[in-house]
């Protein structure tokens, strides 16, 4: 999935479910996490695209480690910047966490999977990755846009009944 359709999927599922723009966001930015790490300096460490950054027991043994610097540095943080509101270590990693495994659910989603254990994937192969795009322009395989397109229109309707229902 292209780096935008991780980001838009992301801040809509989670801005539906919990309302919060701030983590909504946060859970959004990190949602590029595996990709990032995968592609970006880490590629030294993990050598190729949706290899040990896309791997679920990678992310298990490593969130514990980002929740445990999150409670110990952001009082810092918190007292360097008087009046800004920054959410609760607890909230940021959450919403951290969400990005990461919605990045991780939707990969999972296509035709080259996401990697578990030796040579094992899951791969559903609901849409198509590395393909020629029917939007060539924004590089979208149409099952990609398909799919991404039923994610966004069941959180806008999802978000419109919460709204009408609750409100």
């Amino acid at each position: 999935m292209k780096w935008i359709s991780h980001k838009l999927t992301t801040f809509a599922i989670y801005y539906t479910i919990s309302g919060a723009p701030i983590q909504s966001l946060l859970a959004s930015t990190s949602s590029i996490l595996p990709d990032d790490i995968g592609m970006g300096p880490g590629r030294v460490i993990f050598r190729k695209h949706r290899g040990t950054s896309h791997n679920p027991l990678f992310w298990i043994l490593t969130l514990p480690v980002l929740f445990y610097l999150l409670k110990k540095m952001l009082p810092e943080i918190v007292l360097a910047l008087p009046g800004a509101y920054i959410p609760e270590p607890e909230a940021i990693f959450i919403a951290i966490t969400v990005g990461i495994t919605l990045h991780l659910a939707a990969d999972s989603l296509s035709d080259s999977g996401i990697p578990l254990i030796g040579k094992k994937r899951i791969a559903l192969r609901l849409y198509r990755t590395f393909t020629p795009a029917l939007f060539h322009s924004a590089g979208f395989t149409l099952s990609e846009f398909a799919v991404v397109s039923f994610v966004l229109i069941s959180c806008g309707i999802c978000f419109a009944l919460r709204r009408f229902l609750f409100s």
